[in-house]
């Protein structure tokens, strides 16, 4: 029985951030000063690398909390 789920909330996550980027993707493209580009610097470009961490951990979390699950059957059962 799997008590946790990581691939629905990743997917959210995914998508959201897609959204951003789409977002600013569309607002960019009428707002380019030092502002705009300042902006993006300090707060999106770092989300980047953030994203991709972030996912690897949580699929790392979802393979041993998996194998931690599968250990616990094979043990009751």
């Amino acid at each position: 029985m799997k008590l946790f789920d990581f691939a629905g909330p990743l997917a959210r996550l995914n998508d959201a951030y897609d959204t951003l980027k789409a977002a600013w993707a569309e607002a960019s493209s009428s707002w380019d000063d030092s502002a705009s580009r300042r902006f993006q610097k300090e707060h999106l470009d770092p989300l980047d690398p953030i994203m991709r961490r972030s996912q690897h951990a949580i699929e790392q979390l979802a393979e041993a909390v998996s194998q931690a699950e599968r250990e616990c059957s094979e043990a009751r059962a």
